[in-house]
């Protein structure tokens, strides 16, 4: 596999088979603006004509002396993804800094989940830093509720804009209570018309969008959801946020 595969291979490896690391969520949260470096070498294996090479885990700078305090579970990660080839073999795992030049190109990158949703969207709360903006139509689900309440109380800024229906009853006063959330009603010409959104938008950095409504019933739908790092894609759904808030506050 290519750099761009290990890559994506490792986040996917945590995300779905992660349990056993305990620092899960800081390593994705540096691997998402990580790149990968094969570095080969012309050390020679133990093995006729195969030589060893390194695999450089490339971080951005604010990140690096997180990065190498984690460098065990990541050495970890690496030789469990890490195949094995005819001409290299692993030899060491190492953290270093991503070039400032390469920061400054903007990167676009996008996966698709169609199950386990829920768990998509609670990672992608849990390695927020600072800001987390969400609009649903439907938000009924505790446990994700829980997850934005503990971003609050890290200090985070949380603000909510869902539907004023029946179908969100469940959690509105306690939604009101802790992030002063939007409702907002049926407009148009019979008061029909649905604020209809599904989108989390994390740190200005990425965003989460889909099909996917917050509720115990989308557990059960075939539905789909989307994250997003690209920068004019999280800009025009910041955009829309503040529209849709400066609207209805």
């Amino acid at each position: 596999m290519d750099e761009r595969q290990f890559s994506r291979t490792m986040i996917e490896t945590l995300k779905w088979d992660g349990d056993d690391y305990k620092n899960k969520e800081k390593m994705l949260s540096i691997l998402r603006y990580a790149e990968i470096d094969f570095e080969k070498t012309t050390t020679f294996t133990r093995k006729s004509y195969q030589c060893y090479e390194d695999i450089a885990i490339r971080v951005k700078i604010p990140m690096l002396k997180e990065a190498k305090n984690l460098l065990e579970p990541f050495t970890k990660l690496v030789r469990y993804v890490y195949r094995e080839t005819e001409d290299y073999d692993l030899r060491n795992v190492l953290i270093k800094p991503k070039p400032v030049e390469g920061q400054d190109i903007e990167i676009v990158d996008h996966s698709v989940a169609f199950e386990q949703i829920r768990e998509e969207i609670i990672q992608g709360i849990r390695i927020a830093k600072y800001v987390i903006w969400v609009s649903v139509a439907w938000f009924t689900d505790r446990a994700i509720y829980e997850e934005l309440l503990l971003k609050k109380k890290e200090g985070l800024q949380v603000k909510v804009i869902t539907s004023d229906t029946s179908n969100n009853v469940k959690l509105k006063n306690e939604l009101i209570s802790e992030f002063d959330a939007l409702f907002v009603s049926g407009f148009g010409v019979y008061g029909r018309n649905l604020m209809h959104n599904k989108f989390c938008i994390v740190d200005f950095e990425f965003v989460m969008h889909g099909s996917y409504n917050w509720s115990l019933a989308a557990e059960y739908n075939e539905e789909t959801w989307i994250t997003s790092i690209d920068k004019e894609l999280v800009a025009d759904f910041a955009e829309g946020f503040k529209n849709l808030y400066v609207k209805y506050i």
